[in-house]
């Protein structure tokens, strides 16, 4: 199993999944600002429009309305990047931690198939024919 290529697809997605995040937050920010734009030009064309300043209540209504959902929609677009991110984290980890575990364990199969450095061995000590009572 070669662990290098996932890494490697983990780390584009990783890469990919922070741009759109920051790009997902820009346009969140941008939507905002254009909200409080939006809700003070239909409180401008009020007076112009009869249609609008008819049911006014209404048109604000449905605008804030389109506003939560899109909000809403935004959040759940926040949350997935945050979690693709996670999860890509985590995979990058445990790829990492999976790559130590082999290298570890090839390190200790190497050390195995090694052969043990000979010890030298004492020679005995030699003698001869018959012992006496005072041999020290």
């Amino acid at each position: 199993m070669n662990n290098a290529p996932d890494t490697d697809i983990l780390q584009k997605q990783l890469e990919s999944s922070s741009w759109q995040l920051a790009g997902t937050v820009t346009l969140g920010a941008a939507a905002l600002a254009l909200a409080i734009f939006g809700q003070d030009a239909l409180a401008q064309a009020r007076p112009i429009f009869p249609m609008i300043d008819q049911i006014y209540g209404s048109w604000q209504s449905w605008y804030i309305g389109a506003l939560i959902i899109l909000g809403l929609v935004w959040a759940v677009a926040m949350v997935q990047k945050i979690n693709t991110i996670q999860y890509c984290m985590k995979r990058l980890q445990a790829q990492r931690r999976i790559a130590e575990q082999h290298a570890l364990r090839a390190s200790r199969a190497q050390a195995a198939k090694r052969p043990a450095p000979a010890q030298p061995t004492k020679p005995a000590p030699a003698r001869a024919g018959r012992s006496s009572k005072f041999d020290y």
